[in-house]
């Protein structure tokens, strides 16, 4: 069923419903969901980080684990060459232990 039919089915019930600003933006965009990238939509992405307050704090969430991520990736040549002694070279043979530990806990997942 489309959303025409739907609206019209609604409409004939009596549960039109009430139009909130998303569902008026969402509505407005409808046309570019069509296409390959209608979910870069800057608009819509803002409203609803600031107008739902789970995406807003996931998001924010996400960000502190990735800025962690990162520092402690970047962190772990630095390690290796000044505690440890690596050189350049071999300073991110590290990284190895790291991969093929995500690969067995892929598979161990699977």
């Amino acid at each position: 069923m489309t959303r025409v039919q739907t609206a019209q089915t609604q409409r004939d019930a009596g549960l039109e419903r009430h139009p909130t600003a998303l569902s008026r933006i969402a509505t407005q965009h409808s046309q570019h969901n069509a296409t390959v990238g209608a979910g870069l939509n800057p608009e819509l992405t803002l409203m609803i980080h600031f107008t739902e307050p789970i995406v807003l704090c996931l998001s924010i969430y996400m960000a502190f684990l990735y800025g962690l991520l990162y520092l402690f990736l970047t962190a772990y040549p630095i390690v290796f060459q000044r505690i440890h002694g690596f050189e350049k070279g071999v300073s991110g043979l590290p990284y190895l232990g790291l991969i093929i530990g995500e690969f067995i806990g892929g598979f161990c997942i699977l």
